[in-house]
C-alpha cells in the first residue's frame, strides 16, 4: 500500500462518468453553436454571391440591348441591286447598299416586303 507525504492513502485520479458526461454536453453544445455560425455565415455569402451574379447580369442585358440598338441602324444597308463583283470563275456576287428601305422591286427583290 502507497502512502502520500500526508500519510494517508493515495486518491484514484481518474475521471467519473458524470464529469466526462458533462464534459461531452459543454464541448457539443459549444460545436453546435459554432456550426451554427458558420451555416449563417455560409447563408449570407451564398445571397452576397447570388446578387453580385444578378447585377453582372442585368449590366450584360443592357450592354446587349445597347448594342442591338447601334447596330438596327444598318438594317437597310444590305438590301439593293446584286452587282457581280468579280465575272472570272467562280463569280463572286455582292449586293449594291441603297438608303432606301424597302428596296423598289424594279432594282432588284426584298425577301421581307415582295412587290
Amino acid at each position: 500500500m502507497k502512502f502520500c507525504i500526508s500519510g494517508s492513502p493515495p486518491r484514484d485520479s481518474g475521471m467519473t462518468l458524470i464529469e466526462m458526461l458533462v464534459s461531452c454536453a459543454i464541448v457539443g453544445l459549444a460545436a453546435a453553436g459554432i456550426s451554427g455560425l458558420m451555416l449563417l455565415n455560409n447563408l449570407s455569402t451564398h445571397r452576397l454571391f447570388n446578387k453580385v451574379d444578378n447585377l453582372n447580369q442585368a449590366r450584360q442585358v443592357v450592354e446587349r440591348i445597347g448594342k442591338d440598338l447601334r447596330m438596327a441602324r444598318n438594317v437597310g444597308d444590305v438590301y439593293g441591286a446584286n452587282i457581280e463583283l468579280n465575272p472570272g470563275p467562280p463569280p463572286v456576287l455582292g449586293t449594291e447598299g441603297t438608303h432606301r428601305f424597302p428596296l423598289p422591286a424594279p432594282q432588284g427583290s426584298n425577301p421581307l416586303y415582295s412587290g
